[in-house]
Parts: structure tokens; C-alpha cells; sequence
């Protein structure tokens, strides 16, 4: 879920021509409940894009592999995913 929501805003900020204000960290909220569930850097290297999960608030999630990503990614920490 975490892994799709960096992918979606990455996408998104390429699409829109993003600008110097994208980057930085940002929180990732439940829909339903409003709750606070991580952050999210996002930062550019190189001339590329990236997003990285640097903190997870559940503690009980914070060690969970990523049984969703795939290639190279699947069944890694989430904390700590990036992408660009």
C-alpha cells in the first residue's frame, strides 16, 4: 500500500511538471481514519526523483516485508522502500 502511494505520487508530480516545492517530507494519512501512518521523502539526486519511507508511526508494522512489491523489492523492510 505504502509502495503503490510513493509510485502514485511520484507519477503524479512528473505528469504536473512538479516543481522545487514537492520535495521534502510528507506524511501519508489514512482515508478512513485520518491517522497518520508514515513519511514519505521525497528528494532529487542526479536530475531524478525519489521517494523513500523514512518512518512508519505503527510500531508493529515497521518490521513488515513488502509482500506486494515486486522485482528486487518483494519481501524487503518497508521502512526504508524507496523509488524514483
Amino acid at each position: 500500500m505504502v509502495n503503490r502511494l510513493i509510485i502514485i505520487t511520484l507519477l503524479l508530480f512528473s505528469i504536473s511538471g512538479f516543481s522545487q516545492e514537492v520535495l521534502g517530507k510528507w506524511k501519508t494519512i489514512d482515508d478512513k481514519t485520518g491517522e497518520v501512518k508514515s513519511v514519505v521523502k521525497i528528494y532529487k539526486r542526479d536530475g531524478e526523483v525519489f521517494g523513500k519511507i523514512i518512518e512508519i508511526f505503527d510500531a508493529s508494522k515497521r518490521d513488515l516485508p513488502c509482500i506486494n512489491c515486486e522485482g528486487e523489492d518483494y519481501n524487503k523492510p518497508i521502512l526504508g522502500l524507496g523509488h524514483h
